[in-house]
C-alpha cells in the first residue's frame, strides 16, 4: 500500500461523496483535501478495505462541520499532526476525530480540537497497538462545550498500547 498524504490540495471533482471534503476510499477514489475547510459533513474521511499504512494528516484547519471532523480506519502508522478543528453545529453527536482500527504506530500530536456543541473531541475505537507499536498522543488540546448530555475530551474505547501525554 502507497502511502497517502493529505496535505494542503484540494480535493477532487469526482468525489463520489460531496457531503465529505476529503474523501478517500483506497483503490477506488484517490482524494486530497485542502488546508482550509470551511462546512461539510465531514472533512476527512478515510476509509480501508485492508490496513494501509503510512498516511499523514497535516497543518488543516477545519471549520464548522456538521457530524465529524475526520473519520479514518484501518491504518497502520497513521499521523495526525498540527491541525485545528473547530466546530459549532447544533449535532449533538459531533465528534472531532474518529478514529477505529488504526492504532499501530499512530502519531497524534499538536491539535487543537474545540467543540462547541457536540460529544466527542477524540474518540479511539479499537485502536488497539502491540507494545513495539505503540501510539502517541501527545500536545494536544481537546475542548468540549455546550452538551446538554455528556461530553468528552478523550474517550478510548478498547484502544490499548496508546500512550498519552500533554
Amino acid at each position: 500500500n502507497a502511502a497517502v498524504e493529505v496535505l494542503g490540495v484540494q480535493y477532487q471533482q469526482d468525489n463520489p461523496y460531496p457531503q465529505y471534503n476529503c474523501y478517500y476510499h483506497f483503490g477506488n477514489y484517490p482524494t486530497t483535501c485542502g488546508k482550509s475547510i470551511t462546512g461539510a459533513n465531514a472533512h476527512v474521511y478515510l476509509k480501508n478495505t485492508g490496513a494501509s499504512s503510512g498516511v499523514q494528516i497535516l497543518q488543516n484547519t477545519m471549520i464548522n462541520q456538521y457530524a465529524v471532523g475526520m473519520d479514518i480506519s484501518s491504518q497502520t502508522g497513521l499521523t495526525i499532526s498540527r491541525n485545528t478543528l473547530s466546530s459549532s453545529t447544533a449535532y449533538t453527536s459531533y465528534y472531532g476525530i474518529y478514529l477505529s482500527s488504526s492504532g499501530a504506530n499512530l502519531v497524534l500530536t499538536k491539535n487543537k480540537v474545540a467543540v462547541t456543541t457536540g460529544y466527542m473531541a477524540l474518540y479511539l475505537n479499537a485502536c488497539t497497538a502491540a507494545s513495539g507499536t505503540r501510539g502517541l498522543i501527545a500536545n494536544n488540546m481537546f475542548s468540549v462545550a455546550g452538551t446538554s448530555g455528556s461530553g468528552y475530551g478523550i474517550y478510548n474505547y478498547a484502544s490499548n498500547y496508546q500512550n498519552y501525554y500533554y
